[in-house]
């Protein structure tokens, strides 16, 4: 890829981790015509156009090919960039000559390009936000942090004045996490990764701050299944704001399902029966059906109401089942 003789995901040396950039001048960048040899001019065939916009394209070059081996404290996360990278630079290249043989191709022979361009666009779009989907709960180390949360005794007395430990074993990972994206001073990333693009790393970032709020909820989540008492609670909103404030101190984390959403369903549980399943229906699409089934046990759960328990479970799981939209959060249960 480029004038350079890299080549896109080759077995040899120097896989590539590649990116568009923002439109240049023509006649600029690796996507322009090839320079004619110094004092000759360059001839255009007929009918082409005087003028022919070009997107530039940067190249990143890494010192040695990346390996398979997943065993380092980032969880391979070079060689997911560079995998996902690719893909969407290869997009960027088909988008590069699209309107050129949009001018050279009948309607008939350019109709199959643009169907398998569109297609090709969602597939590396929806690829790398999966890959980086995926490495988001390695890179958090989210297994521990469910294991330090249920070691939390949320049946307390009296608030604390600290947050729990669970709150800075979070800030301190995700610390190492951006200072490694960063190849800051003491991170022991690989320097390589410095080259990620910008946006890779933002991205990368941003599914690291959705994993972080998505483990807190499935932990605050779990705590529902046991005695929670009011301080408990409270405790665990405290525990959260904190957590905000920290991670935004790192760099700024504002994901789609945040601290307002880990919230709200710790704000529900101070509801009574009849106001929980009036929330329950309005945001059942919202959450996934176990974590509305352990707050409506912690609301409901006194061995007196256990028949209306079970009634209304079924009922929300009715809910969950009738929509296909919000299917897929009852088949998570």
């Amino acid at each position: 890829a480029g004038g350079d003789g890299a080549q896109l995901l080759s077995p040899n040396p120097s896989p590539l981790a590649l990116s568009a950039t923002s439109p240049a001048a023509p006649g600029r960048g690796q996507g322009a015509r090839p320079s004619s040899p110094k004092g000759t001019p360059t001839r255009r065939p007929r009918g082409e156009a005087s003028t022919i916009s070009s997107t530039s394209i940067e190249v990143t070059r890494f010192v040695r090919s990346p390996s398979i081996d997943f065993d380092d404290n980032l969880h391979g996360l070079l060689q997911r960039v560079v995998g996902a990278e690719s893909g969407v630079f290869v997009l960027s290249l088909l988008k590069e000559v699209r309107p050129r043989l949009r001018r050279m191709l009948s309607d008939e022979d350019y109709r199959p390009f643009d169907e398998y361009f569109m297609d090709a666009q969602l597939a590396a779009e929806q690829l790398r936000t999966l890959v980086y989907r995926c490495a988001a709960p390695l890179l958090i180390r989210s297994d521990r942090i469910l294991s330090s949360m249920e070691a939390v005794n949320w049946d307390m007395r009296q608030l604390l004045a600290e947050p729990h430990d669970f709150v800075q074993e979070i800030c301190d990972r995700c610390t190492h996490v951006w200072a490694s994206l960063n190849n800051e001073e003491g991170s022991g990333g690989d320097p390589e990764i410095r080259q990620m693009p910008a946006l890779a790393k933002e991205q990368v970032w941003l599914e690291c701050c959705q994993a972080v709020f998505d483990t807190v909820l499935e932990g605050f989540s779990r705590a529902n299944a046991k005695r929670v008492s009011t301080e408990g609670r409270a405790s665990m909103s405290m525990d959260l704001q904190h957590l905000q404030v920290q991670l935004n101190a790192v760099h700024v984390c504002r994901p789609p399902r945040g601290k307002a959403y880990v919230d709200e369903l710790i704000k529900a549980a101070y509801f009574g029966e009849d106001d929980v399943v009036a929330w329950v229906r309005q945001n059942h699409e919202q959450y996934a059906f176990r974590d509305v089934s352990r707050l409506l046990s912690a609301v409901m759960g006194s061995m007196l109401k256990k028949k209306k328990l079970k009634d209304t479970l079924a009922q929300v799981e009715e809910l969950y089942r009738a929509h296909p939209s919000v299917s897929g959060l009852l088949e998570r249960s």
